[in-house]
């Protein structure tokens, strides 16, 4: 496992957050923070 490497991404539907959740999990990556937003409108 690499260590110190900083990633920025967006995903554009829940569907897709919810893969790279998974994705993380799978690929032992911890450490993330997980923002959604949620369009007011």
């Amino acid at each position: 496992m690499v260590s110190g490497i900083k990633a920025t991404g967006m995903d554009f539907t829940a569907k897709l957050l919810a893969q790279a959740k998974e994705n993380a999990i799978l690929a032992e990556v911890d450490n993330n923070q997980w923002r959604e937003f949620i369009d007011p409108s």
